[in-house]
């Protein structure tokens, strides 16, 4: 039976796209500056007119007070056949707000400007917040962002942005050249104080990893854990972390816990956990991984809502004790401090 033809590079007819309220992606707006009109294709047709891959042309864009645009339903960003490519495309000067101009940019450059705006950001910014920051239009930060969201280098929590699980975890490998040695000193002071093991631990994907230790010998019985993650459920180090995170990020290490069986409601679950640590600050584990073993664990969080690593005191359960546990957090308390200390001014020497 012969066939109807179709419309090149679009697959299937091109059947109306309901819009719903979302800004259109054609023609491309390049930020405040005027509307640089149909780009030519070469052989194809105008970039205003034919179809991009699995995404139908929806008329004129909206203005970038409208409302963001939807996640696309296709994951990875269709491919534009001979559209030129984003890469090296002069993109929009700033706003005139007094900021500086960014100029042509590249697609890295855009994408590593979302990253680092997230980092810094006193708060976890919405995308209009991080789009005045970097000097992009609303739609571009917004489809670069979910290219972000899916490879990790961004996590998204409801309309609000924070550092995503990859940035963490290179900042795990990069431990032993930077988060490490700026934080050997405080983890030495630490357990020649209070006669304990101590440990670092930065947050991944379902929970957090050891990236260095300080185990006095006479606690060569207990094991240094380095090197291996830690879910939520069993260890303090995670439970500080995860509790430093806004509730609604906190889906994946809970998931963890949900599929090990632990439970999650009453005053053992893990929710009451998380809500004890997060209203004092610490984190306190009894037996759960080793029942001769306890820890105590505070977040290291320079900028609320995104805790950069943890701190725990690991010993025998019967040295952390009731006695003993106010002094050990007041001592936790003020190590957490001199490496808060210490990141800071890590970070203005870099800006500086």
């Amino acid at each position: 039976m012969p066939h109807a033809p179709r419309t090149a590079g679009h697959q299937g007819s091109p059947a109306p796209a309901e819009t719903g309220g979302r800004p259109s992606e054609e023609p491309r707006s390049t930020g405040d500056g005027p509307s640089p009109g149909p780009r030519s294709t070469g052989d194809g047709p105008s970039a205003e007119t034919r179809p991009t891959g699995d995404r139908p042309s929806t008329g004129p864009r909206s203005s970038e007070d409208g409302p963001p645009p939807g996640p696309r339903s296709t994951g990875d960003r269709p491919s534009t056949g001979s559209r030129p490519a984003d890469d090296g495309t002069p993109e929009e000067a700033r706003p005139a707000d007094g900021g500086p101009s960014k100029g042509a940019r590249t697609a890295v450059d855009k994408a590593l400007d979302l990253v680092e705006a997230v980092g810094r950001a006193p708060r976890p910014p919405r995308l209009t917040e991080l789009a005045d920051e970097v000097g992009l239009h609303r739609a571009t930060a917004y489809r670069i962002l979910l290219d972000l969201v899916r490879r990790g280098w961004v996590l998204r929590a409801g309309d609000r942005y924070l550092p995503g699980t990859a940035v963490l975890l290179l900042s795990s490998r990069a431990a032993h050249n930077s988060l490490t040695s700026l934080a050997r000193p405080v983890l030495t002071d630490l357990s020649a104080g209070t006669g304990l093991m101590v440990n670092l631990q930065v947050l991944e994907r379902t929970g957090s990893r050891v990236v260095d230790v300080v185990r006095p010998d006479r606690l060569a019985m207990i094991s240094t854990l380095l090197g291996e993650a830690l879910p939520v459920h069993r260890f303090a180090g995670p439970l500080a972390l995860v509790a430093a995170l806004p509730p609604e990020a906190r889906g994946p290490y809970l998931d963890v816990a949900r599929e090990a069986g632990h439970p999650m409601a009453g005053p053992g679950g893990l929710s009451a956990d998380l809500a004890r640590t997060e209203a004092d600050g610490f984190a306190v584990e009894h037996g759960r991984n080793d029942r001769f073993v306890a820890s105590v664990s505070r977040a290291v969080t320079p900028v609320a809502g995104a805790p950069v690593c943890a701190l725990t005191v690991v010993g025998p359960d019967a040295e952390i004790d009731a006695d003993r546990l106010g002094r050990l957090r007041d001592a936790l308390a003020s190590a957490v401090d001199t490496l808060t200390g210490l990141l800071a001014g890590t970070a203005r020497e870099a800006a500086g």
